[in-house]
């Protein structure tokens, strides 16, 4: 059983994640995975490690046109351009 502890660990982690996935800084964001950790979007495969996530990070900054979506602890969902 979680704690309030691993509650509030968990709400921060997803926060910093949410927060660092607007961000220009692909080796925080990448920190937010184990190592050995694994990142899908609507089923598809991004990456199967923290490099490959950081990679593709870099990558999707870089798009011309690529939007920034990010979800609230609270579901909610806001896009914005990526300027």
């Amino acid at each position: 059983m979680l704690t309030g502890d691993d509650h509030a660990a968990i709400a921060a982690l997803y926060a910093r994640y949410n927060h660092l996935a607007d961000g220009d800084d692909p080796a925080a964001y990448g920190d937010c995975y184990i190592e050995t950790g694994s990142l899908r979007s609507n089923g598809r495969l991004i990456g199967e490690s923290r490099a490959e996530i950081e990679s593709f990070r870099r990558t999707v900054m870089d798009r011309p046109g690529a939007r920034r979506i990010c979800r609230s602890t609270s579901g909610s969902r806001t896009t914005a351009p990526i300027v």
